[in-house]
């Protein structure tokens, strides 16, 4: 069985304390890389400390790279009225959307219904063409489906479990139901027989 691919991505979130007041820092910015993430909290790190800097010319605070901001980075203390200016890195962990495609010739109709994971689109598939199967009118020239290649089968042999299943109907045309993973992040090719 293959394995479900997550996605990782990242975002910045803080706070600052200025003047005793406590305000939260939450940022629209989704990044793909914790390098990414890295290089926007220096830079917002580094305006803060421009900031200071051109306010105060005889104490200089140096500036911070992405490298030291890995994590996050916070700034304490950088003038006499102990302000804090501090951001975090934020990963998140998100799964793929799994679905059920179907795309039925006779009718010239593609459906896409979502599900919670790749087991369930699967028996999915496999209860819809079983379903299909049942009303004889429907009854098909041949069944195919994908194990391990695709393969010819008697209607009965379907499983409770399929990622791919194809019924021939009149004239040559078919039906089909096929058990996809769609990323949530980035471009995706997906097959869907």
């Amino acid at each position: 069985m293959a394995k479900t691919k997550t996605t990782k991505f990242y975002t910045v979130a803080g706070f600052s304390r200025i003047g005793g007041c406590i305000v939260p820092s939450n940022y629209a910015e989704v990044f793909t890389s914790r390098s990414d993430a890295a290089k926007f909290v220096a830079k917002e790190i580094n305006d803060v400390i421009d900031d200071e800097n051109s306010q105060n010319p005889d104490d200089q605070i140096d500036p911070v790279t992405a490298k030291d901001c890995k994590d996050g980075y916070r700034l304490c203390a950088y003038n006499d009225r102990d302000d804090i200016v501090c951001l975090v890195i934020v990963e998140h962990v998100a799964q793929p959307i799994h679905a059920v495609v179907t795309f039925d010739q006779d009718d010239r109709t593609l459906n896409i219904t979502t599900v919670k994971d790749r087991k369930e689109a699967q028996a999915r598939v496999a209860e819809c063409a079983k379903a299909y199967l049942e009303d004889r009118s429907n009854y098909p020239e041949y069944v195919n489906v994908d194990r391990h290649g695709n393969c010819d089968i008697e209607a009965d042999e379907l499983t409770d479990s399929e990622p791919y299943v194809q019924v021939q109907t009149t004239g040559g045309n078919f039906t089909a139901w096929t058990a996809i993973e769609i990323p949530v992040f980035g471009k995706a090719d997906i097959d869907v027989q």
